[in-house]
């Protein structure tokens, strides 16, 4: 297979951990990098040499997906362990569901890879870490984090990191959102409960079902996205068939597709997507895995999350590059920008358990009565009709944390440079736009931003030239 620059320096360092003794890597590659065309490669690669080797999925569509593009990029036809497909046990390259695997033979194997590899914690995979205690692991995943925390390390020795979402749409590979925001009132999502590390499903779909917000779905894309090819996540099938009636009493084309449905017909429906027949799809967790439709120009949030990864993986049905597209836009509907950050954001990959952190007070940045200013979600009037999406970007999401520090401090009685020392902790390296922001925040001196962004900067010059 032909890797791009980066996947062939991703697969090399993948071969030196092996090498060197750390039998159990985990590739963190982010969504659109190319991750089932770096572990089809090693598959490949491993198979021309006489190794066996056995991918293992926990999804249908992942399970396709690998095996299509194994046989289209390489020629190798791999055999498929999947309740209703016969099955060729001869064949050197093995693609199973963890869920038949674990109730049939397990086929040898040298080398064992694992796709969507969070879940490989779970107690299904725990009889498939002892039979291959030998052989060599390749986790994969784009978001390796669980939402309660739980680690890998007791599971793989040695991280791989491919490039960040930023230096993937600054090579071309990825193109970058261009988002709008819409929060919901903070003390509505509080009153759902928390199953699981996530939003109560049931509870989750009464509050986003309401017609208010529904309505609000279809405006603000005829606002910001018209005509667009849109994908538009939903939480349950009953809010996912709401929405699409509210598209077609716009007269927009839109269909529904959910996970009950058979094989084939969601095919025919994502077929008729692709083919432009629908300017709208929407999902209830059927297009966040297994799912790359390049042409898709807009995706549209309507499912909360306290889930990292679901976002992400979300937010990545739209950066694809397509043909002349630059960006797609992204209609956050479900607070999840506020939630998790820009979808380009910094992010800490870590092999190890994380501390949970304290949840983040929500604010965003507004015009009401004609006068622009950063409010708390709780401030909003219960109901969101008549509220406008506004477009966000990384440096409105810093001064909107600047304010939640400020206020922090305020509480307590503390000296308001308190706030900026605290803030630089975090963002040591902060624009002339942020520094202006806090200088009238806080109403020091004009010119105090230019001072303070001057020191910065010669500090910094000063420790890159130690390094």
């Amino acid at each position: 297979m032909k890797l791009r620059p980066y996947q062939e320096k991703i697969d090399a360092e993948i071969v030196a951990a092996w090498a060197s003794g750390k039998k159990r890597v985990m590739l963190q590659a982010a969504t659109g990098s190319g991750k089932t065309v770096m572990f089809n490669h090693r598959a490949a690669v491993a198979a021309n040499k006489g190794h066996r080797v056995l991918i293992v999925a926990d999804r249908r569509e992942l399970i396709m997906q690998a095996w299509q593009r194994l046989w289209q990029a390489a020629g190798i036809h791999a055999g498929i362990i999947l309740s209703g497909t016969a099955q060729n046990p001869q064949l050197p390259v093995q693609i199973a569901s963890i869920q038949t695997l674990n109730r049939r033979t397990f086929p040898k194997a040298s080398i064992v890879i694992i796709d969507e590899a969070r879940g490989s914690v779970s107690d299904s995979y725990k009889p498939l870490f002892e039979f291959y205690k030998d052989s060599y692991f390749l986790g994969v995943d784009a978001t390796p984090i669980r939402t309660n925390y739980q680690g890998f390390d007791h599971l793989y020795d040695h991280m791989v990191q491919g490039p960040t979402i930023k230096e993937l749409e600054e090579m071309g590979s990825l193109v970058p959102a261009k988002p709008y925001i819409n929060p919901i009132n903070a003390s509505m999502l509080e009153k759902v409960k928390i199953t699981a590390g996530d939003y109560n499903e049931k509870q989750l779909s009464e509050m986003m079902s309401d017609g208010k917000m529904t309505a609000d779905l279809v405006s603000s894309k005829l606002k910001h996205a018209p005509g667009l090819k849109t994908i538009v996540f939903a939480v349950s099938i009953k809010h996912s068939k709401m929405i699409i009636e509210k598209y077609r009493e716009a007269g927009i084309s839109a269909a529904h597709v959910d996970g009950d449905m058979g094989m084939e017909e969601r095919a025919n429906i994502f077929k008729a997507f692709k083919q432009g027949r629908y300017e709208v799809l929407c999902n209830v967790g059927i297009a966040c895995y297994g799912f790359d439709e390049p042409s898709i120009q807009c995706v549209q949030l309507a499912r909360p999350t306290k889930s990292l990864a679901l976002y992400l993986q979300q937010v990545g049905r739209g950066t694809r590059p397509f043909d002349d597209k630059s960006e797609f836009v992204l209609l956050d509907h479900a607070n999840c920008i506020m939630e998790h950050g820009m979808p380009n954001a910094e992010r800490t990959w870590t092999l190890k358990p994380r501390k949970k952190k304290a949840s983040k007070p929500r604010q965003f940045k507004i015009k009401l009565d004609g006068v622009e200013k950063i409010v708390s979600a709780r401030e909003l009037p219960e109901s969101i009709e008549g509220l406008d999406l506004q477009e966000v970007d990384e440096t409105m999401l810093k001064m909107m944390e600047f304010e939640k520090i400020k206020k922090f401090v305020q509480d307590r009685g503390w000296k308001p440079l308190a706030a900026v020392f605290r803030y630089l902790e975090n963002n040591p390296d902060p624009t002339a736009e942020e520094l202006m922001h806090i200088e009238r925040s806080l109403g020091f001196k004009s010119g105090w931003w230019r001072y303070k962004h001057k020191e910065l900067q010669e500090k910094k010059a000063k420790l890159l030239a130690a390094s």
